[in-house]
This record gives C-alpha cells, structure tokens and sequence, in this order.
C-alpha cells in the first residue's frame, strides 16, 4: 500500500500514481495502473492520479477531492493538467476530479458519463479493477482526440522498472492569469457595461412578468377575455425571452470574464432531461403568482373568460407595459376610481387616483466552484 503524509487536518499527501488506502487492488493490479499511468505522463504531461481512501469521516466527496488535490498541487505547473480519480470504498463513492487546464477537455458532461456508465456498472459488481482501468482508459482516450478509437483500451507498455515516487509537480495558485494594470482596467470597465445591460434585461424580464401574472388573474376573475389574454401572451411572451437571452447571455459572460467560470460547468443540466424542468417553471410560477394574487384580495374566481374589463385591463396590464413603451394605456382619464384597500374598481366622472403601489424587489446570488468534475455512487 502506497505511503501517506497528513496535511490540513486529513487530507493525503500522495507520492504515487496510485495510492491504495482502501485496499481494494491486488499488488498486481497496482503494478498495471501505475505503469499505464505514468506512461501516458511520460507521452503527455497529463498527470492522472488514482486515491482509494475507506470512508469520508461524513464529508462531501466533492470537497475531499478539491482539498486534496489541492493539498497535492496535481499536475504540471502553468499547465494544470492533472485529474484525480477519489474512490471511497464504504461510502460507494467516486468523483473524477478535473485541474483548470483540462476542463474544456474533460467536461462535467464527460466526467458525469464515464462514471455511470464505465466505472459503476463494474463497481456495482465488486470489480474495482476493472471498473478504475475501463475509466482511467477513457479518460486517456478522451485526452487523445487524435490517437486511433483503440486507443481507448490503452495498453499498459512492458517494462521492468521499479516503482518510483512521482512528486506532484503543480501549483495551481500560479496558474492565475497576471493581468497588467491595462488589462484589468479595461476587463472591468467592459464588465460594468455588460452589467447595464443585465440590469437593462431584468427590466424587461420582470415586467413581462408582472404584466402576465395580471393577464392570468384578469382571466381567472373574468376581467380579460379568452383572445386579449392570447394577445397579452404574444406581447409579455416577447418582452420575457428578449429579456432571458439577454440576461442568459450577460451572466454567461461575466463569469467567464470575472471568474473563469464558463458555460461547459453547466452542461450537465442537458443531461438526462434535466432541462425540461426549466419550461415547467417558466409556465407554473405565474400561475402559481397569480392564485396567490386572487387569494391575497379576494377575488372571486370565474373562468368564464368572456369579458373585458377595460379599467382592469388598463389600470393592472397595459399601464405595466406601458413602462418600456410596449402599449399606451392612456389611463390617467379613463373615468374609473382605483380604491387602495384591496383590487375594488368603481366609476368615477373625475381624475382618479392610483394610491396602491406595486413593489417587487429582485434577489439573487451565486459563487464558483472550486473545480470541474464529477461524482457518482453505486
């Protein structure tokens, strides 16, 4: 079994291409992994590192394999070509970890594959070995776009040298770009500018919104007709996806710009029909917004959805809309009076006044990861 330091509390300080903390390969096996391992580092400078560990001690493996790979600088400095394979036996738990230079390569989407549908199913079956090499073969054979498809099944090369410790060549922290005062100057003006136009589509995104919400209460109170409420639709619909592909995009690009952070860490939501649970929630949210709305003031429902109520329709949608210039609800002589104690609406011959106020604040947040990969369990 391969020999351990201890750094920061518990995290291995590795001086082999494999080390065995589990226990889970023969000597022989070792000897084929490690030789396989350091053949593709003498070809490539990719350095791919395998650690079996008994249990977590009830940590995240995602957060074991970061701080040890960190711990243990993986792969070549400035290169940051390195992946660490973690395997913890009595959790069933693995995590392909990815060094910052082969992200692009090893994707989240790759990384997330090769353990379903490599690594596990051998696993499931008790057969470690097999399961680390198919997966450390596909690894080597996704590194190696331009070798042949049998490249796959690398073969290990013969040799008779002795194992030799291998030190870990990478400092990951001197990989950061060293950005001139130029250079940074301009990365952070371009970045406010991008910022306006986020702000300029969280604009859009949230009257479209508000403005639908109130088309849908208009049609559950019958207010708005069956055909205003498909037009209502039509106009919210347009302002809300110009608003989403802007603000998508914006996102996208300032964290690429500010944190390196780029759109192939969010590749997995493609997978597996993840992505069909952003559509339900674009199409629940109002509706769920707008019976909240009916609730809160006492709105009688009525899906007759044959009426127009043309104070509603001004007052509540079109004086939304209005805002970004989408529609003239030329509201403020419209001879209705607006009463600020709840949604009541009764004709006035005089000016009316708007006395109630709708404020909604938005919220958000985020961070970065650490570091691409993938976890799995079997």
């Amino acid at each position: 079994m391969a020999t351990i330091g201890v750094a920061q509390d518990h995290y291995p300080v590795l001086d082999r291409m494999v080390t065995d903390n589990a226990q889970i390969f023969t000597g022989e096996e070792l000897k084929q992994l490690s030789i396989k391992l350091k053949s593709f580092q003498k070809e490539t400078s990719h350095q791919l590192v395998i650690l079996t560990i008994e249990d977590l001690n009830n940590e995240p493996i995602e957060d074991y394999a970061y701080k040890t790979f960190e711990v243990n600088k993986i792969g070549q400095k400035n290169k940051d070509n390195g992946i660490l394979l973690l395997i913890a036996k009595e959790d069933k738990k693995v995590r392909i970890e990815v060094g910052y230079g082969l992200e692009p390569i090893i994707t989240d989407v790759i990384a997330s594959r090769i353990i379903r549908n490599v690594l596990t199913p051998e696993f499931t079956k008790g057969n470690y070995f097999l399961g680390a090499d198919a997966a450390i073969n596909s690894l080597i054979h996704e590194l190696s776009p331009a070798q042949p498809a049998s490249r796959q099944n690398y073969k290990t090369p013969p040799t008779t040298e002795p194992m030799a410790s291998s030190t870990m060549e990478t400092d990951i922290s001197s990989a950061v770009r060293k950005d001139s005062l130029k250079t940074t100057f301009g990365k952070y003006v371009f970045s406010t500018a991008l910022m306006a136009f986020l702000i300029l589509s969280l604009c859009f995104i949230k009257v479209s919104f508000d403005a639908w919400v109130m088309t849908l209460v208009g049609a559950f109170t019958n207010k708005v007709s069956f055909s205003k409420v498909f037009g209502f639709a039509y106009k919210t619909g347009r302002l809300f996806f110009l608003g989403l592909i802007i603000f998508t995009f914006m996102v996208f690009t300032l964290l690429a710009l500010l944190f390196d952070v780029f759109p192939n860490r969010f590749f997995f939501l493609v997978e597996d029909y993840k992505w069909l649970a952003i559509p339900i929630l674009l199409l629940i949210t109002p509706l769920i917004f707008a019976l909240m709305h009916v609730k809160y003031y006492g709105l009688k429902l009525n899906f007759a959805l044959a009426n127009n109520d043309t104070y509603f329709i001004r007052k509540e949608i079109e004086s939304i809309l209005d805002l970004i210039g989408a529609v003239n609800s030329n509201s403020s002589n419209d001879g209705y009076h607006y009463s600020s104690s709840g949604r009541s609406y009764t004709y006035d011959s005089g000016n009316e006044e708007d006395s109630n106020s709708n404020s909604n604040s938005y919220a958000g947040g985020g961070g970065r990861s650490g570091g691409g990969g993938a976890s799995g369990s079997w």
